[in-house]
């Protein structure tokens, strides 16, 4: 398929052009994937796909609850992150309120330090199965866990990112809320 930068009509593989504004097209595979994030037995939007006002570009991540794509605003061309609950988990009342608590916890501390959740969203899908997840904001850069693959830390650097971890989870605790998964992954 082919999508348009401009004005996010889609289009099939042969058109070159937007018929509406004349915009060369972009192509985009439906199994477009990071090379450390490939979709694994995923039953849920792709690649490509639009949900909402977003148009899914690429999977960063997988974990145990769900996938995170980046995508694009298609009215503000804004990037932006989509956490994805797995749709078996999606069925279940009590993981839907975990993953609603998740963002409602992380919007209710507002820190330069932690990231921003613009949206939530729980919708039923046409065939049924529900559809839930946040749109947050997107990051630029990599984790600690791929800079420490690449050697460790300097001094400075170590003393750096543990101030702003420390102020980020301090805010969490003051909010009344303990981060359960604090790892190299979730440290940006």
């Amino acid at each position: 398929m082919k999508v348009c930068g401009l004005c996010n009509r889609i289009y099939p593989d042969s058109a070159s052009v937007c018929e509406s504004d004349g915009e060369r097209l972009n192509l985009v595979r439906r199994d477009d994937t990071t090379a450390g994030a490939p979709v694994i037995d995923w039953e849920g939007p792709l690649a490509g796909d639009i949900v909402g006002k977003y148009r899914l570009e690429s999977m960063i991540a997988e974990g145990g609850m769900g996938r995170i794509f980046k995508a694009t605003h298609l009215s503000l061309a804004r990037p932006v992150a989509i956490k994805f609950l797995l749709p078996e988990h999606a069925a279940r009342a009590d993981l839907v309120q975990r993953f609603f608590n998740e963002a409602r916890s992380v919007n209710a501390i507002r820190h330069p330090h932690i990231v921003d959740i613009f949206d939530y969203v729980q919708e039923r899908q046409p065939d049924g199965p529900a559809l839930v997840y946040m749109v947050m904001e997107y990051l630029e850069g990599e984790d600690a866990r791929t800079h420490l693959q690449q050697g460790p830390f300097e001094p400075s650097s170590v003393v750096y990112v543990a101030v702003q971890v420390s102020e980020a989870l301090a805010a969490a605790h003051e909010a009344g809320i303990l981060h359960r998964d604090l790892k190299p992954d979730n440290i940006f």
